[in-house]
């Protein structure tokens, strides 16, 4: 339960932030895009975030890639 309400304050946190109509990117999932296209706060952020828990900007990328494959799914006629 915490964990989700984590989650749900990070996307929060990147629609106040970016204010781009992404609601469900992650601020982590935001900055390893950013980073992948060579942007220094993209760069800067994931670097702290992966010392902190390495591997977390592209677990961040995975985990929205397969949610959105779940939501996919869910949608197409069985």
């Amino acid at each position: 339960m915490l964990l989700s309400f984590l989650r749900v304050l990070d996307r929060l946190g990147g629609i106040l932030l970016f204010h781009d109509g992404e609601e469900d990117a992650t601020i982590s999932t935001r900055a390893a895009l950013a980073r992948n296209q060579h942007k220094r706060w993209g760069c800067v952020l994931c670097k702290i975030l992966d010392k902190i828990n390495p591997g977390h900007c592209d677990q961040a990328i995975q985990t929205d890639r397969q949610e959105a494959k779940a939501v996919i799914d869910e949608t197409q006629p069985h």
